[in-house]
């Protein structure tokens, strides 16, 4: 029985990730069109998720599916020059461009997925362990 050794804390967390991707999946296949502003700083990819919805009031968040898909791509652009200096919570500059919105759903969709399975093995792992 999967899940047996996780706290009821860890099981809703579970829960949220795999409701979260799924939702991440639908936008993924239910956008053709449009661009998103998005970058990194480090391994971490950060989207523009329009202003004052990141952190602190911030225009960009992590990686996320409130990324704001722009129809027009020069409208991208424009926003893109425009949120030219920041940075995380590291100090390291947030290097943001434009990429096709579908592409960059799909991505964050695999990410995610990557994220649940891991998670399931680890839980996998410490159940037959725990036989």
């Amino acid at each position: 029985m999967a899940h047996k050794v996780m706290t009821k804390e860890q099981l809703e967390l579970l829960a949220q990730l795999e409701d979260s991707c799924k939702r991440v999946k639908e936008k993924a296949e239910s956008t053709h069109t449009g661009y998103v502003v998005a970058g990194y700083a480090g391994e971490v990819q950060y989207c523009y998720c329009g202003e004052g919805n990141g952190y602190e009031g911030a225009p960009l968040r992590p990686a996320c599916l409130y990324a704001v898909v722009f129809e027009d791509e020069s409208d991208a652009k424009r926003t893109a020059r425009r949120l030219t200096g920041y940075s995380n919570g590291k100090g390291d500059e947030i290097r943001l461009g434009v990429v096709v919105a579908w592409h960059y759903f799909k991505e964050l969709y695999e990410e995610q997925k990557r994220c649940v399975e891991m998670a399931t093995r680890i839980i996998d792992d410490a159940n037959n362990k725990n036989k």
